[in-house]
């Protein structure tokens, strides 16, 4: 699918609650501290919200559509439909802790 906007900031996800018409979010980017917020999931898009499960990851993605003027800003919310096994927690478990015994923590 096509981009039709500028992104400006990028926050990888995950739900952590559900209620009955928000979710808690726990989001993280590479130059904030993680934080905890409520989403409203009428910003999910429909074909979007039967991803909306805890623990479920998602993208959110803020930043100005393309081709508006005054810059008209948008919100992306995307989830991740490649699912993680156990088998996956598991080796990144396993490679946490090995990194964490080099670092000596």
């Amino acid at each position: 699918m096509a981009q039709n906007y500028i992104p400006l900031k990028r926050y990888e996800g995950y739900v952590k609650a559900i209620g009955t018409n928000t979710f808690i979010a726990r989001l993280e980017s590479t130059t904030e501290s993680p934080l905890e917020t409520e989403i409203k999931l009428e910003a999910i898009p429909q074909h979007e919200r039967e991803y909306v499960k805890p623990g479920a990851f998602f993208y959110w993605t803020i930043g100005y559509r393309l081709g508006t003027d005054p810059q008209e800003p948008i919100s992306v919310i995307e989830f991740n439909k490649t699912p993680i096994t156990q088998k996956d927690i598991d080796r990144a478990k396993a490679q946490a802790q090995q990194l964490s015994e080099r670092l000596g923590l």
